[in-house]
């Protein structure tokens, strides 16, 4: 209850609705609170858990609470030399609550008289403690003698290194106390999954750790996800941090777009997911297919080009990408091409069970001569498309690039270096996928691009951005790729809108 008081007198909420109000603890986090602070040792008075996990969704006020937490330890928990962190995987989601902690005291004439509070630390000179927000730099962490740590977002920790070092620091202390913060990351072999196996066995008995307090709010993979008496089950906040409302239009959303239904689970449902997931909503796709589009109309209309010609055993695709315009019908236009070695086609369609030999005939897929693809040959028909068309420059993947560029550029196009990481790729596929999902990309109805369409597994990062993963797709998608890196090239050469400082005047934070 002592905590509890603290948090309740003292701590004032800095944004939002309540923002300068006092908090007033949700029976979640009252609960919560009681646990990690009310159980000591009877013989010597020292808490029992140093390990406080709350594993929980997004938008429920865990980046508050964490901040009361460690102003109490700061403040309030009787430990002279003080040395409370906030780490994260980078500074700036280091600095998300200790910013809220460093406002909160600016509030609070009873602590800001105790305190002197500065951009990156406050210190409490009564006692010679400390709060300060930490780098991810673990080489320089060691010495370190935390009494509280508040760790944000550990599925980001790209490995144990940090957690570590902090963790084996406190071991000097008396009773310090771990606040660990976490959403649902991916199931893989991760630290932050070993972690958070841990925390389940722990909750489940089957694993004894008296020092582990596990909170742990989140859906099994085979729930119903789209069911809001569930979401109000895994987000104890509803209401008072997300609403109702907001869950519905994103879980209307992750309806729609087959790729965000992994983000609306993981990160406000916190069930885990794998990252790689379907990407394409296909009768959207045939919808796009059904879109008036005339070739011959869209010779001379400006486009823009994506190339992927994987290696000479492989499929090779080239995408013109038309921005909307009269010769488009208001709509965006995809053409692709693709070409494959004459060679071995028989065979290819017999260990593939793909139809390629259809397509050929279908006129779909062109062939060069030989076992191998002939990428002279298709330089040059690559060229002749683009002398059909105001091909304004071709996008091509860096990595192996150098022949490419060399031949394109001797034909007298423009190829342009593009990267395929997720920094590069995540705007256009997503804008590739939005604009399919609305029905506003006339493909024509090519069969082999929709083969690849349905194919394509999309890699997602911690933040839900992504990319298409040629690793994990069933197939090829080749296709799909060139056409994203010719919409990437599209989206670089876009007007930019007004500044905000155009349209509205400046505002005093």
């Amino acid at each position: 209850m002592r905590a509890i008081r603290f948090i309740e007198r003292y701590c004032r909420h800095v944004q939002g609705p309540y923002a300068g109000k006092l908090v007033r603890l949700l029976p979640w986090e009252r609960d919560t609170i009681a646990h990690a602070f009310g159980w000591v040792h009877r013989e010597t008075g020292v808490r029992r858990y140093r390990i406080v996990y709350t594993f929980i969704p997004r938008k429920n006020g865990k980046s508050t609470l964490a901040a009361c937490v460690m102003l109490y330890l700061l403040f309030a928990d009787g430990e002279k030399g003080a040395q409370i962190y906030s780490a994260a995987a980078d500074r700036f989601q280091a600095s998300i609550v200790f910013d809220i902690a460093r406002r909160m005291v600016e509030q609070a004439p009873e602590l800001k008289r105790r305190a002197r509070v500065m951009r990156r630390v406050i210190l409490v000179p009564a006692t010679w403690s400390s709060y300060q927000v930490l780098s991810a730099d673990v080489y320089t962490k060691h010495g370190l003698n935390p009494h509280g740590i508040g760790f944000d977002e550990l599925h980001t920790q790209p490995s144990r290194d940090l957690y570590d070092v902090l963790h084996t620091g406190s071991g000097a202390r008396l009773q310090p106390l771990e606040w660990i913060m976490s959403t649902a990351g991916f199931e893989d072999d991760s630290f932050w999954a070993e972690f958070h196996r841990h925390a389940i066995q722990v909750a489940e008995g089957k694993v004894a750790d008296d020092r582990f307090l596990p909170v742990l709010y989140g859906l099994a993979r085979d729930d119903d996800w789209t069911d809001p008496a569930l979401w109000r089950e895994v987000n104890p906040s509803l209401g008072a941090g997300v609403t109702e409302d907001y869950l519905r239009e994103e879980c209307e959303k992750a309806v729609r777009l087959p790729s965000y239904q992994n983000v609306f689970r993981r990160l406000h449902l916190n069930i885990l997911t794998k990252q790689e997931t379907k990407w394409m909503d296909m009768v959207a796709w045939d919808d796009c297919g059904r879109l008036p589009l005339d070739p011959a109309a869209l010779k001379g209309a400006p486009c823009y080009g994506g190339a992927d010609l994987g290696s000479k055993l492989d499929l090779t695709a080239f995408a013109l990408w038309f921005p909307p315009s009269p010769a488009t019908g208001g709509a965006h236009a995809l053409l692709v091409w693709f070409w494959m070695p004459q060679d071995g086609v028989q065979r290819r369609v017999m260990e593939d069970l793909v139809p390629y030999d259809l397509w050929i005939e279908k006129g779909l897929i062109r062939t060069t001569p030989g076992a191998i693809t002939d990428h002279e040959i298709v330089c040059n028909e690559i060229a002749a498309i683009c002398q059909e068309h105001r091909c304004q420059e071709i996008a091509i993947d860096r990595w192996g690039a150098i022949q490419l560029f060399a031949r394109l550029e001797a034909r007298g196009l423009k190829p342009i270096e593009y990267g395929l990481g997720i920094k590069s790729m995540k705007d256009p596929t997503a804008e590739f996928e939005a604009l399919a999902i609305a029905r506003k990309v006339a493909h024509g109805g090519n069969l082999v691009l929709r083969w690849m369409a349905d194919n394509v597994q999309v890699w997602q990062d911690a933040a839900g951005n992504m990319k298409p993963d040629k690793g994990k797709s069933r197939e090829k998608i080749d296709g799909i790729v060139a056409g994203i890196l010719a919409l990437g090239r599209v989206l670089a050469h876009a007007p930019a809108g007004p500044s905000i400082y155009e349209t509205q005047g400046f505002e005093l934070l």
